[in-house]
């Protein structure tokens, strides 16, 4: 790059020209290459490993995708699933019905935006129906919560429990994480 740029010199235009488009035939060389490409779908991650968990307990679970698909044709196709339905939906071989929301590492309070409020009322309804249904960043959390609602043995205390863990928005959990009397 140009340590001393001045814009009304021919030479340093031209240089500076050349230098960003040589950056960018570089960024398109690395992205064909497929380096120093982003993850773009972190939540596929977490899906992953939950499924692979889940499975090897003989959990007769499925993903499911409300989301708009692609048309060959230009346009856009709403799913034929009901916005808001969980990510994941099955049932165990006891006959608990299983419904998981999966979220990025870190991003579970994501499940409280405004948009995602059918999530949140599809979600709460199995709950109260005493399914088990969960919104997790990781497979840790997954078995953490799995393990301490099977161990709870009264159906009303388990549906508090699912309720309760239930992700609180963002603004509300980092004040409860504050301390409750700052030092200065």
């Amino acid at each position: 790059m140009i340590d001393s740029y001045d814009p009304n010199n021919f030479k340093d235009r031209i240089s500076k020209s050349l230098n960003k488009v040589a950056e960018r035939d570089l960024r398109e060389i690395d992205r064909m290459a497929g380096r120093g490409k982003k993850n773009k779908k972190p939540e596929k991650l977490v899906e992953a490993a939950c499924l692979k968990w889940m499975r090897s307990f003989n959990w007769d679970v499925n993903i499911y995708e409300a989301k708009a698909v692609y048309n060959p044709d230009g346009t856009y196709r709403s799913s034929r699933m009901k916005a808001g339905v969980s990510d994941c939906m099955g049932i165990t071989p006891d006959g608990v019905p299983i419904y998981v929301e999966f979220k990025a590492k870190d991003r579970r309070y994501s499940f409280n935006s405004p948009k995602r409020k059918l999530q949140k009322e599809f979600l709460i309804k199995k709950i109260e129906y005493y399914a088990f249904g969960v919104v997790v960043d990781s497979v840790d959390k997954l078995i953490e919560y799995w393990t301490t609602w099977e161990s709870i043995h009264d159906k009303d205390q388990a549906r508090g429990y699912l309720m309760s863990i239930l992700p609180k928005s963002k603004k509300l959990a980092e004040a409860q994480d504050a301390p409750l009397f700052p030092e200065d």
